[in-house]
């Protein structure tokens, strides 16, 4: 189990990278280039769109 102590509590989580290949970004730049880097952090679809 992975996961950190915090004030007398075990914490635990998980955490995933994702790899994107260069040739990917033609196809998903045309969807995402009005968003800036902070937006699509957060935006749930962006990260459907890389991984499905």
């Amino acid at each position: 189990v992975r996961g950190l102590q915090i004030q007398d509590k075990f914490i635990k989580f998980t955490a995933i990278g994702v790899y994107l290949a260069e040739e990917a970004i033609p196809s998903l730049s045309p969807k995402w280039k009005s968003k800036t880097p902070e937006e699509l952090n957060d935006d749930v679809d962006f990260f459907m769109d890389i991984v499905t």
